[in-house]
């Protein structure tokens, strides 16, 4: 009694006559909620799971080279009646988010809210309603439809009647929605209900300037935790004025101190290591730069024949072995002098030795050589 579904096809989308099921079940909604647009009231829902057997029993599905299947939902509420009860719905939430602001402890009967009610500028209209069917694949893929809501034409009776074209069959959800009124303007619904200027028996208007106090202390947020402002309420007439909103726990909110401090060296700048008291993140700060080598004379390596001499500097700072050579001096080069003679042979050459007379050199060098 929820909803009925017709189809309206040419026969020869089928090999033989087909035998059609269809069964009202749950919702699917795990399978749509990504595919429905944010910030929407769904009011209604309705899902059918649709079967098409031959003779056997087997499933099959319409023959997609003859054109589609148009399929049509009838619901039994029209757009009107879901908007009228949306409107009644939001307008018993926007009395109690006032009664909240006036303290919460005022009970009003079921008359008196229905008065309340009457008073708020607001209501839901049939065209702020949308429909959207889904269509859900046997492998689990969803397809949002394009949706005909003009199908009285083709003579079917229902309060309201959609229609979409499909070339498969499987499970298919029918919503109707609305756009959710935004905090904001459910505040300013609420406060225009509180601030009505009119006394019950004088029909006067009321002045009061409200005096703000602090009714309950929030927390500051943390890195780890969320924080909560404080709830302001008015110290004569008791409305609240500022309600407690969360504050998002965000690295911001560090409480960094310093943990450690690293000296710079000659070569590598120095930093300060802060660390979250809170949750033991940790950064450094406080660069300070290096200080550069303090050089000193150490020792002298004198030049050889081949390489050159120069003065060696070491840096004094402690801990630190850096050097630099000083003073250059070119490689003096070898001083050759006679020192023997080998004869020649029948078979090998002769010819003189000269050796190099330089300190710890043992270069020498052949010439004059003889047959």
């Amino acid at each position: 009694g929820d909803i009925w579904v017709k189809w309206n096809f040419q026969f020869q989308f089928f090999k033989e006559s087909p035998y059609f099921a269809g069964i009202y079940i749950d919702s699917v909604d795990h399978f749509v909620e990504g595919y429905r647009d944010a910030d929407v009231n769904v009011l209604s829902r309705y899902a059918v799971s649709i079967t098409v057997t031959d003779s056997e029993g087997e499933l099959i599905q319409p023959d997609t080279e003859f054109g589609n299947v148009k399929v049509y939902f009838g619901i039994p509420a029209s757009r009107s009646e879901l908007a009228a009860e949306l409107t009644d719905k939001t307008k018993s939430d926007i009395i109690d988010i006032a009664l909240e602001k006036l303290g919460g402890e005022i009970e009003l009967s079921d008359d008196e809210r229905a008065a309340f009610a009457e008073q708020i500028d607001f209501a839901f209209n049939a065209s702020d309603l949308s429909v959207d069917v889904y269509h859900i694949a046997d492998n689990g893929s969803v397809t949002k439809m394009s949706v005909n809501l003009n199908a009285y034409a083709e003579g079917l009776d229902s309060s309201e009647v959609i229609s979409v074209n499909t070339d498969s069959f499987s499970t298919w959800e029918v919503e109707i929605s609305a756009e959710k009124l935004s905090d904001e303007e459910m505040e300013e619904l609420a406060d225009a209900l509180i601030n009505d200027p009119v006394t019950a028996e004088e029909g006067e208007e009321v002045e009061h300037e409200h005096t703000p106090r602090i009714d309950e202390v929030g927390f500051p947020a943390t890195c780890l935790t969320d924080g909560v402002t404080d709830v302001i309420k008015c110290d004569e007439c008791g409305m609240v004025l500022e309600r407690a909103e969360t504050i998002p726990k965000s690295p911001l909110y560090h409480n960094f101190v310093i943990d450690q401090v690293i000296p710079p060296t000659c070569t590598e700048w120095g930093e300060s290591i802060y660390k979250c008291s809170v949750c033991g993140d940790t950064e450094p700060r406080d660069y300070v730069k290096p200080t550069g080598h303090t050089f000193v004379f150490d020792h002298k390596v004198y030049p050889t024949c081949l390489t050159a001499g120069y003065d060696v500097y070491k840096c004094s700072t402690a801990g630190c072995m850096g050097t630099e050579n000083r003073n250059e001096v070119s490689a003096t080069g070898h001083n050759f002098g006679f020192d023997h003679t080998v004869d020649p042979t029948c078979y090998e050459s002769g010819y003189d030795v000269y050796k190099c007379s330089n300190a710890g050199c043992m270069e020498t060098e052949n010439r004059n050589e003889v047959s």
